[in-house]
């Protein structure tokens, strides 16, 4: 069964908006109702290009929203927002921020029992502090009704039916060993350990199957072999192809199989 939110994450640059995308087009055609989401950051255009749906979030909006639900009325969770003593929070405590729209992303899968989320987050960073940031709020207030939400995010993101973390890497020793000490710091969380995905496979691209070792061209060769002994010392959960284009869309496409057959 897939999870319902599944978070993709890693090091800027190793393809996260690549594979989400592949894997919100491949839920898709399941007939999944699917939504992509980039945290606090504007959505890519490919998303409206690949007729995806998507939801954007603005930190003041869902902070408005939540006190709101909490006081019982909008007017006056509009009010307290726009005091400097909110501003200022905000302001020395960014955990709070991402605690808040996390907390806004688990709401609309409990409100929907059938929607599925999507989560590109900006890199690993952001990941790990947004989910140290439910541990961190839950030491601060250990009773009350935030400390009650926050026990039930822990909850639903201790559930792998809820929550799975996909780590991102290419094929390079130092984006490898970034990728696991990540998968290793959100496990201490107590988190379940995340799917480690290689992205940009020399190997595995199919031009380069074809061709023999010694046709290529030296820095190919270089390439492949420190990929090969890579690969025998790392395992991954999957592994996708370098595919050499320009068309971001076409990309995503081309890998949308793959991301359908991990979902299986």
């Amino acid at each position: 069964m897939t999870a319902r939110l599944l978070v993709f994450t890693g090091k800027g640059g190793v393809g996260k908006t690549t594979l989400a995308l592949a894997t919100c087009e491949a839920l898709k055609l399941q007939g999944k109702n699917v939504f992509y989401n980039s945290f606090h950051v504007d959505h890519p255009r490919e998303v409206e290009n690949l007729n995806l749906d998507y939801f954007d979030l603005d930190l003041e909006d869902s902070a408005t929203e939540y006190m709101g639900r909490k006081l019982h009325s909008e007017t006056v969770a509009h009010w307290i927002m726009k005091t400097p003593f909110f501003k200022a929070l905000f302001g020395m405590m960014p955990g709070l921020g991402q605690m808040i729209l996390l907390g806004h992303v688990l709401d609309r899968l409990e409100q929907d029992p059938d929607l599925y989320i999507v989560l590109d987050s900006p890199a690993s960073g952001h990941t790990l502090s947004m989910f140290e940031s439910t541990h961190n709020f839950h030491e601060m207030f250990q009773t009350g009704i935030l400390a009650d939400d926050i026990k039930k995010m822990h909850r639903l993101l201790s559930d792998p039916k809820f929550l799975e973390i996909q780590v991102v890497s290419l094929p390079t020793e130092m984006a490898i060993q970034e990728a696991n000490e990540l998968s290793a710091q959100l496990v201490e969380l107590g988190l379940n350990k995340p799917k480690h995905w290689l992205n940009s496979s020399m190997i595995e691209n199919e031009q380069i199957k074809e061709s023999s070792h010694d046709q290529l061209p030296s820095f190919l060769k270089i390439k492949t072999e420190l990929e090969t002994e890579l690969r025998k010392e790392y395992q991954f959960h999957s592994i996708i192809p370098y595919i050499a284009s320009s068309q971001f869309e076409q990309i995503v496409q081309m890998i949308t199989p793959t991301m359908t057959g991990s979902l299986e």
